[in-house]
């Protein structure tokens, strides 16, 4: 477990920043508060964690409480409270992004089928050139033609690609082909 440290003095939580950022989407920390005496009277309290514009509440004895599993947050506010009725401010601790926080779906690597040749046109071309492809494709026009994958993949500054089958197709600036008996 990781030992995160909170102070409460005068009703006022207060972070101990030396003890750094959450890393969201992990289960191995815990919170170490230091009471002053106006919380001796509380055995069991209740920490609030809050983030997101949502809380969970976790009941703990003593001075030691387990910290929710949180994601896609950069702050957590922690505070307590107990009886009828102590509460403090919320602490503010630092959150940072683990990978399970990325807004990415799953899936496969962006490459072609086998037998499909792809070509990043801005590499060569302004984003109005490539629109213009773009529309003169879409419109049933062809660019010029190449046979084969290595004249593509050494293709020049200035070059136009296309198929050489019946399909192909242009996205996002970048041209998709399936070479010719593929």
């Amino acid at each position: 477990m990781r030992n995160l440290h909170i102070s409460v003095k005068n009703k006022v939580a207060t972070y101990q920043q030396r003890d750094g950022n959450i890393v969201c989407g992990n289960s191995d920390y815990q919170i170490i508060f230091t009471f002053d005496s106006e919380w001796d009277a509380h055995e069991e309290k209740t920490a609030r964690f809050i983030w997101n514009n949502k809380f969970v509440d976790v009941t703990f004895s003593g001075d030691t409480v387990p910290v929710p599993m949180m994601s896609k947050t950069n702050l957590l506010k922690v505070g307590v409270y107990a009886g009828e009725l102590n509460t403090t401010t919320s602490a503010q601790i630092p959150c940072t992004f683990s990978v399970l926080c990325e807004s990415a779906t799953a899936g496969t690597p962006d490459r072609p089928n086998p037998g499909e040749i792809t070509v990043d046109l801005s590499n060569y071309y302004t984003k109005a050139e490539i629109d213009a492809l773009l529309e003169n494709v879409q419109a049933g026009g062809k660019p010029i033609e190449v046979s084969t994958e290595e004249e593509m993949q050494a293709g020049e500054v200035g070059s136009i690609y296309t198929y050489t089958g019946e399909s192909g197709t242009f996205e996002n600036g970048v041209m998709y082909l399936v070479e010719e008996g593929e």
